[in-house]
């Protein structure tokens, strides 16, 4: 069947014929059913029933509409106290359907009339409208569930029905739900094109579904708000249908005239299937803006989004989305800037797996950018990926109720083209066999102030300056350039209950490994390392600097070497010992220490604390023992050099920090003791333990 399409314009406007070789006359009826009435006319005569001085159009079924190309509107049956014929020229403006279900079939309608609600779907009583090879058009705003506790429903249908809204672009919107629960598809080859779509339109409503649906069907519009005010609503977009937004699309509610919210508004957008779309053609998508919104990619769906797309934007709001299949795919920052946030100043979390895809091009990627927000983003599984520039995780706006957190697992691959990405001090980046490659088109380090964690391989070079931790529990992190160790660095190797047959984390660095900061091992499983034990911890081609610091379980020395591009820590003996022989005085016992590993170059300590105040000292220092009798008690430091005399302080304590010299060798011993004037001790001299220091 041909299509001819024609235009009733009412308040004096001629009828336009739209389509070529049209008949002299073509004709389409509405057929009104049984449970109206319906009205034509001015919404301040909304008294179902009753007519008004400027009602032009109130129809009470049983009744039909005929739309004629002349122009006219007839009634089968006498609006009470009124005419029976309507001439185009007479002003007949707003549409309003209360009842069961009206059809508007062949042909075309146009709704004009004053500011305000042109046509009200489910106005009173319920009602629902179906527009199948049909075109309609209204100025103003249209409105489906517009009354208190009532349903609307809108089904426009098949590849010639449409629905144009605000064509006088007056910023009139399409509300899906606003005093009552309304529902629009548009299926099978439909068009709706509109100015702003607010679904949940009002403050504690119920709120409204829109469902755009197989190949075809499309949705044009200024703006969608889903979960505009209130209620709970659903944007689904699937088998093909299409979504184009010309600036933004906002899950979660937008705050209310006098700044309130409804905290139970709720949005969700869904789509499904190859082929279905929603692109935002000159703007940004927020997820979660105030309260509660969620995305859903599926199965082949796809989101392009021009500007940044934000999850959990304001303090207590909360932003998901989940990307999921083969085809699913999420495009934003297409301009550069701000590509994704996750987690702004609420609660966000992105899931991208099952080999869905997100390409922020070469836009930035937030997670947890702001003060109070809470970020989560993991990718997962073989074929699953994000493209971006670079990568944010965490802030330093030091709200320790703030952090990020990001997941690559299971064969994911997450791809940073610019330098510098970074993972902030409340950030943690863990890979469970997942890949990450920085800097893949500008080189730069991954810069780590935060937690790096896991098994895995991180493609590029890694400056770290603070946690790295291979491993999911025990494993291998890969590094394939540079990785650098500053001195506020700290990796951690796990030994497990297998440890001597190589159950420990390991690190593999593809180029030179600085060292610096502090190497510690972690026993798990049970496992105590030993006097010997060793561990090769670490693969490198070449090796710089060295550990200020190794920290190992039972408190044991240790030292790390590098040979043939292997790093090894081995568990030394214990450098100090105490040998005992203290003779009391004021305070008990006066207790000497020796710290550091005594290596040719380190760093070392003897310490005396707990000997009387401001007191003369003498330190004994001796290669061996050969004890004496010395005063009221035993000297162990002996035969001893020349004592050094010395005096302790106010507390009775006295620090001696030295580093130690090179040529000494492996089991040289030193002996070190103090002899303390006190008045309270035997003979007026204490005398603090003696203790052994042994070279490694």
């Amino acid at each position: 069947m041909r299509r001819f399409i024609q235009v009733l314009c009412f308040e004096g406007m001629a009828l336009a014929v739209l389509a070529t070789s049209a008949p002299a006359q073509v004709t389409s009826t509405w057929i009104a059913p049984a449970s109206g009435p319906y009205e034509f006319g001015d919404p301040t005569h909304w008294d179902l029933g009753v007519p008004g001085t400027s009602d032009t159009g109130l129809i009470v079924p049983p009744v039909s509409v005929t739309i004629e190309a002349a122009g006219s509107v007839t009634t089968s049956t006498p609006v009470p106290g009124g005419p029976t014929h309507y001439e185009a020229t007479r002003k007949t403006g707003n549409l309003r359907i209360a009842g069961e279900t009206v059809t508007f079939e062949d042909g075309a309608l146009q709704a004009k009339g004053p500011a305000g609600w042109v046509v009200n779907i489910g106005g009173g009583s319920g009602g629902s409208l179906v527009i199948r090879d049909f075109d309609l058009l209204n100025e103003w705003v249209a409105v489906v569930g517009g009354g208190t506790g009532e349903f609307g429903s809108a089904l426009i249908t098949g590849p010639h029905a449409t629905w144009r809204a605000n064509t006088n672009e007056s910023g009139g919107w399409f509300a899906v739900g606003a005093l009552g629960h309304g529902e629009v598809t548009v299926a099978d080859g439909g068009f709706i094109s509109s100015g702003a779509v607010p679904l949940g339109d009002f403050f504690s409503g119920p709120g409204g579904n829109v469902h755009v649906t197989g190949v075809g069907s499309q949705w044009d519009m200024r703006e969608f708000r889903i979960g505009h005010r209130g209620g709970t609503n659903l944007a689904q977009v699937d088998l093909g249908g299409r979504v184009v937004v010309e600036d933004w699309v906002v899950l979660g509610a937008l705050y209310q005239p006098d700044g309130s919210i409804d905290p139970e508004s709720t949005g969700a957008l869904e789509v499904r299937n190859p082929g279905s779309t929603l692109v935002v053609t000159d703007g940004e998508m927020g997820v979660g803006r105030q309260t509660s919104g969620t995305i859903l990619i599926e199965d082949g769906g796809e989101i392009e989004v021009f500007a940044v797309t934000k999850l959990a934007v304001f303090p207590g709001s909360s932003g998901s989305a989940l990307i999921k299949g083969q085809g699913s795919k999420l495009t934003t920052g297409v301009t550069g800037g701000n590509g994704l946030i996750v987690g702004g100043n609420g609660m966000g979390a992105m899931v991208i797996e099952a080999g869905g895809q997100c390409d922020a091009k070469l836009s930035e990627i937030f997670v947890a950018p702001w003060e109070q927000g809470v970020g989560h983003l993991t990718v997962k599984g073989s074929g699953s990926g994000l493209v971006g520039g670079n990568l944010q995780i965490g802030n330093t706006l030091g709200n320790p109720a703030s952090s990020g957190s990001v997941l690559i697992a299971d064969g994911a691959l997450v791809e940073l083209e610019l330098p510098f990405s970074k993972v902030h001090a409340n950030g943690t980046l863990t890979l469970d066999m997942g890949m990450l490659a920085v800097g893949t088109s500008a080189p730069g380090p991954l810069l780590n102030e935060g937690t790096v964690e896991g098994a895995g391989v991180i493609f590029g070079e890694v400056s770290n300056e603070a946690l790295l931790s291979p491993g999911v529990g025990i494993g291998t992190l890969t590094v394939t350039d540079d990785l650098t160790l500053s001195p506020s660095s700290i990796v951690e190797i796990e030994l497990g209950q297998g440890a001597l047959a190589g159950q420990f984390d390991k690190l593999i660095v593809g180029d030179e490994v600085v060292f610096g900061g502090t190497l510690r091992l972690v026993s798990t499983g049970g496992f105590v390392p030993q006097v010997g034990h060793a561990f090769d911890f670490l693969t490198a081609v070449t090796a710089s600097g060295s550990f200020d610091a190794i920290e190992v379980p039972g408190d044991f020395p240790a030292h790390v070497t590098f040979e043939s591009g292997v790093a090894t820590v081995t568990i030394d003996p214990y450098p100090w010992s105490d040998e005992g022989c203290a003779l009391p005085g004021v305070f008990s016992d006066p207790h000497l220490v020796g710290t550091g590993p005594l290596s040719a170059g380190s760093s070392n300590a003897v310490d005396l604390a707990d000997a009387a105040h401001s007191a003369t000292a003498a330190l004994f220092i001796a290669g061996s023992s050969t004890p004496i009798p010395f005063k009221a008690g035993t000297l162990k430091a002996n035969p001893f050099f020349e004592p050094l005399v010395l005096s302790t302080d106010f507390f009775g304590e006295i620090s001696l920090p030295f580093v130690m010299p090179p040529g000494y060798p492996a089991g040289t011993e030193v002996w070190v003791q103090f002899a303390i004037v006190d008045s309270f001790a035997p003979l007026g001299v204490s005398l603090s333990n003696a203790i052994r220091g042994t070279t490694p």
